[in-house]
């Protein structure tokens, strides 16, 4: 699972049990409730409208969607959170958090809350490195800084860089890897 934000329109919130609708607000449950969601939509709307930061949905890439279930031409399916993506959708949110999942798994969730508390996105779990250059010498300012959070932040000067654990591992090697390169053809020792 990798968190990261999607463009909103990128997500299909539809399936099995949340049908389009005609009707307004454009929704419904399996029974064909017109509006059966509104109330928790209209909810989380406000929670965006006020500065809340509202919980991932969970999704998975459209191709690992059953072929008996609806599907469409966007590249994630959502599997949980409906109300959440909907609010954000009415709120004018074009992009939004996700829990991208690597399998098909409706209501992976399980009820946990609409928003998150600030800290919980940003909360430094591990420093994992960080240091000051003579800032002449060097394009970022006299700051590098990488952090273990809710993903892998990166720091050089005034700009950021996110990368998800397995991506910031990949970037990691493959420095590695040109830096053995770049010390053996120059004969350096370390």
């Amino acid at each position: 699972m990798k968190l990261k934000y999607l463009a909103i329109d990128d997500v299909h919130p539809f399936d099995r049990t949340h049908w389009r609708t005609d009707e307004a607000p454009g929704f419904a449950t399996k029974d064909k409730v017109p509006g059966e969601h509104l109330e928790g939509a209209l909810h989380v709307k406000r929670l965006v409208e006020s500065g809340a930061l509202i919980a991932p949905i969970a999704v998975c890439p459209m191709s690992l969607v059953p072929a008996d279930r609806p599907r469409s031409a966007a590249p994630f399916q959502r599997l949980d959170g409906f109300k959440r993506y909907m609010g954000q959708r009415m709120a004018g949110v074009t992009e939004i958090l996700c829990e991208v999942h690597d399998e098909y798994r409706p209501g992976c969730q399980k009820g946990g809350p609409l928003t998150l508390e600030v800290e919980a996105l940003g909360k430094v779990v591990h420093q994992l490195f960080s240091g000051e250059y003579d800032p002449k010498a060097w394009p970022w300012q006299g700051r590098i800084s990488i952090e273990d959070c809710e993903t892998i932040h990166v720091h050089l000067g005034h700009v950021r860089m996110e990368f998800t654990r397995e991506q910031f591992l990949e970037l990691a090697d493959n420095i590695e890897q040109a830096a053995k390169t770049l010390r053996a053809r120059r004969g350096l020792l370390r």
